[in-house]
């Protein structure tokens, strides 16, 4: 026989098949080598994310802020940097965030403006994640950021939906500066799903992302 091989027994007793060891070999073999393979997928280190925040194509501005640069033309036009080094850059961006996170009541658009989404500096009232995005670029561009490292972006996040960030764009890679959380974060670190960002060559523009934070 080829494949098994046939024992005699006593007389009453079944005829037993016993499988030839290179076939069970071959079994093992196989099973040891998609551990192996396995184990190399698990152990092998993920892909890095990219420093910076990948831009697809143009695309229109959200909807409320469409006439965002009209209003404010501060946002869209090119500032000169006055801070020389990148940690002189992050001090500031880290005071500025949480001091207007604790200065900005959380009010939303409905209640304040009879809107359901209207992009404004904060009133006295307060401001929604949007209002606070802007602030913080103002108060940036005031103490010497330039305003194309400054980008507005809209995002998704898993637990509340559509929300706003600002962007700073630092050679080492984007950083979040959030109405949510006191604590500057890369992008990709967010967990939030971006959406469309300010064009940093052109800020009266937007531009679509090609990528989840």
């Amino acid at each position: 026989m080829n494949v098994a091989a046939a024992t005699k027994n006593a007389p009453g007793e079944s005829l037993q098949i016993r499988r030839p060891f290179c076939l069970n070999r071959h079994r093992a073999l196989v099973t040891i080598a998609v551990a192996a393979s396995l184990l190399a997928a698990a152990q092998r280190p993920a892909e890095a994310a990219p420093r910076h925040i990948p831009l697809a194509s143009r695309v229109a501005a959200p909807v409320a802020a469409s006439d965002l640069c009209a209003r404010y033309a501060w946002a869209c036009k090119p500032s000169k940097r006055t801070i020389g080094d990148t940690a002189g850059m992050m001090n500031v961006a880290n005071d500025v965030n949480r001091a207007v996170n604790r200065r900005v009541r959380s009010v939303d658009d409905l209640s304040q403006y009879r809107k359901k989404d209207f992009w404004s500096l904060p009133s006295n009232r307060g401001g929604d994640c949007e209002d606070v995005a802007l602030l913080k670029k103002r108060e940036l561009i005031q103490r010497g950021i330039p305003a194309d490292r400054l980008l507005i972006a809209t995002v998704h996040s898993r637990k509340i939906g559509p929300h706003a960030v600002l962007v700073l764009r630092m050679e080492d890679g984007d950083k979040v500066l959030d109405s949510l959380n006191s604590r500057i974060k890369p992008w990709h670190q967010t967990g939030y799903t971006f959406l469309r960002v300010q064009n940093p060559k052109a800020l009266n523009s937007w531009v679509s992302v090609s990528s989840k934070g």
